[in-house]
């Protein structure tokens, strides 16, 4: 018969983050402002960030074993089913959220607030989370946290969305500035950039609000785009100890390129392309990108970014850009396809000759 000793220690179910779960157990047990309650009501609140990763007997192994712990160290007293706080406790979730939070807070604020916080790790910063029980406010906070980036002029959903096309310009192919770059766009243009962060969509969203609710329920993998559905999967994640969905991920590699190389392309393409006579010779915007992403895939160049670079060398004085002074109805299509604006005007052409040198 085999001794104690050597009798296998019983092994505790997998699957979840332990600090990440003692700490919403010790939320739990104080957001009933001081008095006590039961376990199987922890069970309940708390149960449904585990449950797709832990069966009903699992869940009820592993809570156990954690309220054990937290009454071993002081914080909470057991009797029967019924759990209390200790006057130890309240220092403990001081010092968990990273500020001092008042007695009478409840299960829902500490929640929806300080919990989310925990998992945004923005707990030290009260601006932020003060925003995060309006929708707005907790998506910008995902995408900042996906994202690594803090975006400090977004008060609305419309700077949010000039942020987030910036961000996309940023992770493109061209070294250059993209805030500058994205002023040249109209907010459709804009909304459209910033939509190519996202990975699972066939055609931008319709408003910035749409956008950027679209853009954090997919860095989170939630199924659906409100604030309840997006604490509910930022919880899992945080207790669970699973990451964001896409946010973590690396951008696909792209080879980078300065202006001077892309100019010299599109002059090259632009030649082969030309119509017309001796200095008046042009190219279809709409016909040379397709020949330049097709000769450099690895630049990554979307239409709108091409367009952003022609114009903005346009302005430069690098390159000269001309519109259609003579409509003709069958390459109507290709003109709409290859249409820049510019301040006031529409641009449609890349001439060939007599442009300044991009050496310039």
């Amino acid at each position: 018969m085999p001794s104690r000793s050597d009798a296998k220690p019983e092994a505790r179910p997998r699957g979840f983050n332990a600090s990440a779960l003692s700490g919403a157990v010790l939320l739990r047990v104080t957001g009933q402002r001081g008095e006590a309650l039961s376990a199987d009501r922890i069970g309940r609140d708390l149960g449904q960030f585990l449950m797709h990763r832990l069966s009903p007997g699992d869940w009820r192994t592993v809570l156990d074993k954690t309220l054990v712990e937290l009454a071993e160290d002081g914080s909470i007293t057991r009797h029967a089913n019924r759990v209390a706080p200790t006057s130890h406790i309240w220092r403990q979730r001081d010092g968990l959220l990273g500020c001092r939070v008042s007695l009478d807070t409840g299960w829902a604020e500490l929640r929806d607030v300080h919990l989310v916080a925990r998992a945004l790790d923005i707990t030290g910063e009260p601006r932020r989370r003060r925003t995060l029980l309006g929708s707005e406010g907790l998506r910008r906070a995902v995408l900042e946290k996906a994202f690594d980036q803090r975006f400090r002029d977004a008060k609305d959903y419309a700077s949010l969305r000039d942020a987030l096309a910036r961000l996309a310009l940023r992770r493109g192919s061209v070294i250059g500035d993209a805030a500058v770059a994205s002023r040249l766009l109209p907010p459709k243009e804009r909304r459209a950039q910033a939509a190519t962060l996202l990975n699972h969509v066939r055609r931008p969203p319709a408003t910035d609000a749409q956008l950027v609710a679209a853009m954090a329920a997919e860095q989170l993998g939630a199924h659906r785009t409100s604030a309840g559905a997006l604490r509910l999967e930022l919880l899992r994640r945080h207790l669970t100890g699973d990451g964001f969905a896409l946010g973590t991920v690396a951008p696909p590699p792209r080879r980078r390129f300065d202006l001077a190389e892309f100019l010299q392309e599109v002059r090259n393409f632009a030649r082969q392309l030309a119509q017309g006579w001796q200095g008046n010779r042009r190219a279809l915007i709409s016909r040379v990108f397709p020949a330049l992403t097709g000769a450099h895939p690895d630049w990554g160049l979307d239409v709108t970014r091409f367009k952003l670079l022609l114009a903005d060398a346009h302005r430069a004085g690098r390159l000269s850009l001309v519109n259609a002074d003579l409509r003709d109805r069958s390459i109507i299509a290709e003109l709409q396809a290859s249409a820049v604006a510019y301040h006031n005007m529409i641009l449609h052409f890349i001439r060939v000759e007599d442009e300044a040198s991009d050496a310039a």
